[in-house]
């Protein structure tokens, strides 16, 4: 059985890589099978090196929740400095999502007057949609709750719920359920709930709902 891992690159809040002088970088997730970096969620702010200091490697497979900077600010980087050095990586994304991405993120890479398939490949996933990565990975996009248009996913192996992620999200119980067949959840949370991003009090709730109705109904 290969050993997975997931690496918590970051947890910073959309100013933290820039304006706080000790804190570390956006919020990133790194998947790696068998120490091999696999799949990396969101590239914000500080995520590259971040990957590269932790792995040593980047993943060939990238998700991107949602084009906040600090979700989605390294990408044009990123995909200019791999494709120079032969990586073919792929990006990821929800349809509506990977739009606004190729539309103004990567504006960027368009001005320069190559094709953006010259610097990536580009996947479109439907949400509710499983996409299979290869290799026994799946991921299956679920929307989030959140200004802009975002997408956590549930992350399958060998045809398994492995890992829920939320991605940006106030307090959205359906959400938190739908993530709940996967044996870890990672939910975004702040000390203080705003409409974007759910509150610890209601994740601590959220979690005791989720925990007794598996004990009700056990999986």
């Amino acid at each position: 059985m290969p050993k997975l891992d997931v690496l918590c690159l970051g947890v910073g809040a959309g100013a933290t890589a820039v304006y706080d002088p000790e804190g570390g970088c956006s919020s990133s997730f790194l998947l790696t099978v068998d120490a091999v970096p696999v799949l990396l969620l969101d590239v914000g702010l500080g995520v590259v090196r971040a990957a590269l200091t932790c792995a040593g490697r980047l993943p060939d497979h990238v998700y991107i929740s949602h084009n906040h900077t600090d979700h989605a600010g390294e990408l044009p980087v990123l995909l200019a400095v791999e494709s120079q050095r032969g990586a073919g990586l792929s990006v990821l994304a929800e349809p509506s999502v990977l739009n606004t991405l190729l539309t103004h993120r990567l504006h960027e890479l368009r001005s320069t007057g190559r094709q953006l398939s010259d610097f990536g490949s580009f996947a479109a996933c439907p949400a509710g949609q499983l996409h299979e990565l290869g290799g026994g990975l799946a991921l299956l996009p679920l929307k989030s709750r959140h200004a802009e248009r975002c997408f956590g996913l549930l992350l399958y192996w060998q045809g398994q719920p492995l890992l829920g992620w939320s991605a940006d999200s106030g307090y959205d119980a359906a959400l938190y359920s739908a993530l709940s067949v996967a044996p870890v959840l990672l939910l975004d949370g702040r000390p203080k709930a705003t409409s974007e991003h759910a509150g610890y009090a209601q994740l601590a709730a959220a979690g005791e709902e989720l925990l007794a109705r598996l004990v009700q109904h056990p999986m």
